[in-house]
């Protein structure tokens, strides 16, 4: 978050603010990612940015800059085009986000000779899971079926959930923030839960809102197991209740119905696996930055979403990685940058991660 943010609208410092556009990098901010653009003057209340790969403008637009330890934001009303690329905006007002970069980052300085190039590969999304879903729909309903018809004998009020159905169910919501079961032996026994905690928020989270067990109250326990790509990424679940308490025995059962379910689905490629080499450009302990020049791949990236990949180190040695995409930036010369930031690692990840970055001496300070 920022530490402090200020908002101008005194047209009389706009001239002076639009100078750090001048000396330092802007890019335009759109769906497709961050487009790098060059400001150039500005005359009678109008800045003129020279903007390159882009045919339209949209009426609203914002562009930003960073100087030190500020991002800058201009807030831009379109006024005309000139020309090829040149494009006039009347500022409406400006923001200044002061937040101190907690680490430094190291240019891997891709093509020269004093580091080792990694790459990061068989990358995939939330974004391009939901989306593979949606598009499998046959596959996945015919699986889900499969899966119904050897379970719902032994568990008539079965649920079988994929994350394209919606992601405002409450317990999709939780397994992407904690990726782990629910597991109510008898909600009318709290002790029969090991954490008093994860029973509250199940209580008030999760059962409060589901209004089929609030019209089935005879049911007094619930098995809920997150289907997890790379036993990572949630994509889905499955879901039991009865009206009798849950013996830690089914739990197991249900445990490994979904490690089943998944290993079915990833035979069936639901997903599409991204196996280009993308070049890691910059690093620090929290995240790093990715650049590639295949616009094809930018659909495995969106602005807070998060992703999986393998980062290809020296030495053969690996780090897979969860990580969270902070910015996307597409410079004039076609070349795409992603900004990630690092959420999670696996132990051995971890220590193959930092001794990468002992090897190059990196410091955060």
């Amino acid at each position: 978050m920022p530490e402090e943010i200020q908002t101008i609208t005194d047209k009389n410092s706009f001239e002076k603010i639009l100078k750090y556009f001048l000396n330092n990098p802007a890019y335009l901010k759109s769906d497709n990612g961050n487009i790098k653009v060059q400001f150039f003057q500005y005359h009678n209340d109008k800045a003129a940015f020279r903007i390159q790969l882009i045919k339209k403008i949209q009426e609203d637009s914002v562009i930003f800059t960073r100087h030190h330890n500020n991002t800058i934001y201009a807030y831009l009303k379109f006024f005309e085009r000139q020309g090829e690329d040149t494009f006039l905006f009347i500022p409406s007002r400006f923001q200044i986000m002061t937040d101190t970069r907690k680490e430094n980052r190291i240019s891997l300085n891709i093509g020269g000779e004093e580091r080792k190039i990694i790459y990061v590969s068989n990358i995939i999304s939330d974004l391009i899971i939901k989306n593979s879903l949606a598009m499998e729909i046959k596959k996945t309903d015919r699986i889900k079926e499969m899966f119904k018809n050897n379970i719902a004998n032994k568990y008539k009020h079965l649920k079988i959930y994929f994350c394209n159905e919606g992601m405002n169910d409450p317990r999709m919501k939780y397994f992407f923030a904690q990726r782990k079961p629910i597991f109510i032996p008898d909600i009318n026994n709290p002790q029969s839960v090991k954490d008093d905690n994860e029973f509250n928020s199940y209580i008030n989270n999760i059962y409060s809102k589901d209004i089929y067990l609030k019209s089935n109250a005879e049911l007094i326990s619930e098995i809920s197991v997150p289907l997890l790509y790379k036993m990572k990424m949630p994509y889905g679940y499955i879901k039991i209740h009865s009206d009798a308490p849950f013996a830690e025995s089914i739990f197991s059962i249900v445990k490994k119905v979904a490690i089943k379910m998944d290993e079915l689905i990833i035979k069936n490629k639901i997903f599409p696996i991204s196996e280009d080499k993308l070049i890691v450009s910059n690093v620090s302990r929290s995240g790093l930055g990715l650049a590639f020049k295949k616009k094809k791949l930018i659909r495995y990236f969106k602005e807070n979403c998060i992703i999986y990949g393998e980062m290809i180190l020296p030495e053969y040695k690996k780090a897979s990685l969860i990580a969270v995409v902070k910015h996307i930036s597409i410079l004039s010369n076609n070349i795409i940058h992603v900004g990630l930031e690092i959420s999670e690692m696996d132990a051995l990840s971890e220590i193959n991660y930092e001794e990468f970055l002992e090897s190059i001496d990196y410091s955060s300070e």
